[in-house]
């Protein structure tokens, strides 16, 4: 274990996912509950052990499937931990796109982040994604590197094949793509195309078409009715 220093406080903490799991760090987040006798609803602190939600979004990723998910196995999990952690916290993590639908935490943790930067007032990713926590609300962040067995145990289900646009056409647009689509057939343990595109590139952005396999636009059955 190593701690990198940052010219703010907390600093950040490099582990193994075998240290951290020793740490058996604790959370709590803000469910809602139901008290029958009095017919009534109300929001009450519950405690997780965070070595289980590690667990469970370990598994997410190994039976989901995508090569994005094998990706995120291999980058270091971050984990943030408030300094008003414990059972009646008086402050806690309330971002409102990191927390839009699993609500008030003291912690919070954040996978695929290849590079976690420290800014004045933020711990926060700049690439893909969303993910910041303020400092002054920190009390340490763990940079979890996990253990190489999972990509071993990774199994890829979904895939995309990108290839130049193939069909001829009066007027080719430049930057036209093939995108076809394959899902695992487990129990046959073959690759089924499930859908293909084309994507049309340009400097504003991507139009993206469903087309069959000799490259014509699928219209929805409503449209043809």
């Amino acid at each position: 274990m190593k701690n990198r220093k940052n010219d703010f406080q907390p600093f950040i903490t490099e582990i193994s996912e075998e240290d951290f799991r020793k740490l058996d760090l604790k959370g709590y987040r803000q469910v809602r509950k139901y008290e029958k006798s009095k017919n009534v609803y109300y929001f009450d602190w519950e405690m997780v052990n965070l070595n289980d939600i590690l667990d469970q979004n370990i598994q997410y990723l190994l039976s989901n499937g995508w090569e994005s998910d094998l990706e995120t196995l291999k980058c270091p999990v971050t984990v943030a931990v408030h300094k008003c952690n414990g059972p009646e916290p008086d402050d806690y993590f309330l971002d409102k796109f990191m927390n839009r639908f699993d609500g008030p935490k003291t912690y919070e943790f954040g996978y695929g982040i290849e590079h976690l930067y420290s800014t004045r007032d933020y711990f926060e990713t700049k690439e893909k994604g969303y993910w910041r926590v303020p400092k002054r609300e920190v009390k340490s962040i763990y940079r979890v590197y996990l253990d190489k067995k999972y990509a071993k145990f990774f199994r890829l289900k979904h895939k995309q094949v990108i290839e130049p646009w193939p069909y001829s056409e009066k007027e080719p647009k430049p930057d036209t793509e093939l995108h076809i689509h394959y899902e695992l057939d487990e129990e046959h343990d073959k690759w089924i195309e499930v859908a293909r595109y084309k994507v049309e590139k340009s400097e504003y952005g991507s139009l993206t078409t469903p087309v069959d396999e000799n490259g014509k636009q699928i219209v929805p059955e409503q449209f043809n009715k």
